[in-house]
């Protein structure tokens, strides 16, 4: 038996509030690379967690 996870909607603060908690989170981890991707032909810019 699949377990299924049903979430309710967020309210329009709580999308704010973490939209705001997940910039600074970003800010604080500026963790990032650059690597060379052949399939696309150029560098590319990501994240590191």
């Amino acid at each position: 038996m699949r377990i299924q996870y049903r979430f309710a909607r967020l309210s329009k603060n709580q999308k704010e509030l973490l939209e705001t908690v997940l910039w600074e989170e970003m800010e604080i981890q500026h963790w990032f690379s650059i690597a060379f991707s052949a399939s696309f032909g150029r560098e590319i810019f990501f994240p590191l967690q």
